[in-house]
């Protein structure tokens, strides 16, 4: 399973150390993504979607998405909709639906 480590705050905090403490969650990727008022760090553990493409976080129509999410028809779901990450299904799910979906 990927681990996370993030804040909401104005005042820049460094997540390194934080993210270290995690690494054993997610030692395949590393990543952090610092913002105005935000950060996270992110370990990816790969295991069915592989791709570099994949690594977090997910920008897309101006929103930021950080996500830990297997699903259990991938393959299936994939195929159906021509769609090449993991990611991009739970975000065809959230516009598919919107408000309904949290």
């Amino acid at each position: 399973m990927c681990g996370f480590v993030e804040y909401i705050e104005k005042k820049r905090i460094n997540l390194e150390a934080a993210a270290k403490a995690i690494f054993h969650r997610g030692p395949d990727d590393q990543n952090a993504e610092y913002k105005n008022n935000w950060a996270a760090a992110f370990n990816r553990l790969s295991i069915i979607d592989l791709s570099k493409d994949s690594m977090q976080p997910f920008e897309f129509d101006g929103v930021t998405v950080f996500l830990n999410v297997e699903f259990y028809n991938y393959i299936e779901l994939k195929t159906k909709w021509n769609i090449g990450i993991l990611q991009n299904i739970f975000l065809n799910f959230y516009y598919l639906i919107q408000s309904n979906f949290l």
